[in-house]
């Protein structure tokens, strides 16, 4: 789970963003937030909304976490500072992530500055107490002393931080070398970064569709009935790979690997599949039915944006059957009726409400207000972004609006301008 994400100096976010996960006071959904191990009283909310008007910096509040993960798996430092101050095109962007991974509290942090760094630090929580992994400066390294490691893995550790280049990340190096005993001390975050957290841009594709919808067939089509787009069902059609236009070479390389499935990524919803007998290709259609009752099929290029756009989507509401993640969506309304990004709103908190220990978390922004409703989110679980006179970007929490009374209709109050996150329209 995420519970604080912070970051400043990042394209439109000038000055430092603070984004909390952390519920605080409110009486509502109570049976959907989730426990803190070793924090009494600390609950972590399933989901947020984030609004406001074009070009405020929604996307780029995305973009900074996608960012700082890109940065991590690669190993390699990137910086896309506030270009509208002079004096921050030189200064660090920072990034601050806290989350739940492995039952442990984890908070990593990242200062960069002209594509190098400037600080790099890990530490856990372990009975209310910090535990520094290691803590890392463009002149110095350090180990934890309270880290648990064989020592032969400590002086190796050592020796890499302290010749490691400025343009590197350590966490990611650390996870490269595999040394002995490291698991349990930098595993557990990276892996949280690499599997966990999972960043669905406005125009992204769920790469590997094809091969979710050969395991899971019955689920999506299920889904994507129920939320009244006109499919009847889903079906798997075999379809003859030589006939369809894939590069030769590619085929050829999927016959020399080891792998038995591979998706195509022009085609999301086609999928390979090898057997003793050579390569079998799928399509996945959607099934319609005309005014005899008799089926007719489509091909989901046929089908209608949102329901495209629906069908991307749907892990979020199936993957935590198989792994709890983190969902950061932007634009989760784009080509969707705001009964459907009602539906898969509430989808998610009755995910949380009825699965135990559940914790997956979805946070999105989204123009539509009707959202906006004390009847399906707290508080805390809106948020809305804005640019100031100065063009930078900052977030702000609904939650610190005391004046908003528990009678008071939150959208009205939005769209009047109290709370900010508006447009500011000149004609």
């Amino acid at each position: 789970m995420l519970i604080n994400f912070s970051f400043s100096n990042f394209r439109s976010f000038r000055d430092r963003a603070d984004f909390s996960m952390i519920a605080g006071r409110g009486r509502q959904h109570l049976s959907s937030l989730q426990k803190m191990p070793d924090v009494s009283g600390m609950n972590v909310l399933p989901l947020c909304a984030i609004f406001g008007g074009n070009a405020s910096g929604k996307s780029n509040f995305v973009k900074a976490l996608s960012h700082m993960q890109k940065m991590i798996l690669s190993g390699k430092i990137e910086t896309e500072p506030f270009k509208l101050d002079p004096e921050f095109s030189d200064a660090p962007s920072e990034f601050i992530v806290c989350a739940l991974a492995n039952e442990r509290v984890w908070e990593y942090s990242l200062s960069v500055r002209n594509k190098e760094i400037e600080e790099e630090s890990l530490l856990y929580m372990r009975k209310k107490k910090e535990v520094q992994v290691f803590h890392r400066t463009r002149n110095s390294f350090s180990v934890g002393e309270s880290v648990n490691i064989p020592e032969e893995s400590r002086t190796k550790l050592q020796l890499i931080g302290e010749t490691l280049a400025p343009g590197s990340i350590f966490l990611h190096a650390a996870q490269t070398y595999r040394l002995e005993g490291l698991d349990s001390v930098f595993s557990p975050i990276y892996n949280w970064f690499r599997d966990t957290l999972c960043i669905v841009s406005a125009n992204s594709k769920r790469a590997a569709l094809g091969v979710e919808l050969l395991k899971n067939l019955s689920l999506y089509s299920d889904a994507l009935t129920r939320a009244d787009t006109g499919i009847d069902e889903l079906k798997l059609t075999e379809v003859n790979p030589e006939q369809l236009n894939i590069d030769p070479s590619l085929l050829e390389k999927f016959r020399q690997s080891e792998a038995n499935v591979i998706f195509h990524n022009e085609d999301s919803t086609l999928v390979l599949v090898k057997k003793d007998d050579g390569i079998h290709a799928y399509r996945c259609l959607s099934m319609h039915r005309d005014n005899t009752g008799k089926e007719v099929p489509f091909l989901f290029t046929e089908e209608s944006d949102g329901s495209r756009r629906l069908l991307h989507l749907l892990p979020i509401l199936i993957d935590h059957e198989i792994q709890p993640r983190v969902y950061v969506v932007d634009e989760l309304d784009r080509s969707l009726h705001t009964g459907l990004s009602r539906y898969l709103v509430e989808q998610q908190l009755e995910i949380a409400e009825t699965a135990s220990r559940n914790r997956q978390q979805l946070i999105f922004t989204t123009h539509d207000v009707m959202l906006m409703d004390r009847d399906l989110l707290r508080t805390d679980e809106m948020w809305a972004v804005e640019r100031n006179r100065d063009h930078g970007s900052r977030l702000i929490s609904f939650e610190d609006f005391i004046e908003i009374h528990r009678d008071k209709n939150i959208r009205n109050s939005y769209l009047t301008g109290h709370m900010g996150g508006l447009p500011r329209i000149n004609l």
